[in-house]
């Protein structure tokens, strides 16, 4: 993990509470200098990762620019031949970031089935592209998504109806 958040140049990582251990030791990596102390899931306190809501709580939107930014965009990793994964940015342009508004555009197309207060449902990897792909960009209009850690039925329909779903990918 040290070896990607170097390569992506990560700056900040949000951890769940179920991967803090993989994350902490990633983190003591010296390939993770960079990255700053990061906010921890909802419900769990550990002196080198900071609680989220706690995070969110303390910050300010005062110092926010006008504008709003993508920062870096998106980038997949591929297997790689040499053993070592390999960072893609995808671009329409052939080299460097999609611009914001671009990426704004492509989610805001996206409102037809996930409207900008929709909720999608993540039922697939998202480290497959395209349930990354229907699960951000729609994120990008303003929709949330509901994630778990495997599939499970009854609790893919009781998400549906308390979560109020009204996409699923």
């Amino acid at each position: 993990m040290a070896y990607v958040l170097e390569d992506a140049d990560v700056k900040v990582l949000l951890v769940g509470n179920r991967f803090t251990d993989v994350a902490i030791e990633a983190l003591s990596d010296t390939r993770s200098q960079n990255v700053h102390p990061s906010p921890l899931g909802v419900g769990g306190k550990n002196e080198t990762l900071t609680d989220y809501e706690e995070f969110l709580s303390s910050s300010s939107t005062d110092d926010l620019p006008d504008e709003q930014q993508l920062l870096g965009g998106p980038m997949f990793y591929t297997s790689g031949t040499t053993g070592r994964p390999k960072g893609v940015r995808g671009s329409l342009s052939g080299g460097g970031t999609i611009p914001t508004e671009v990426m704004q555009l492509i989610g805001g197309s996206m409102a037809s089935y996930v409207p900008a207060n929709g909720k999608s449902l993540l039922v697939g990897p998202v480290y497959h592209s395209a349930q990354w792909a229907f699960t951000f960009m729609p994120m990008i209009n303003g929709s949330s998504v509901v994630m778990r850690h495997k599939f499970d039925g009854a609790e893919t329909v009781e998400l549906i109806d308390s979560e109020k779903i009204t996409n699923s990918i």
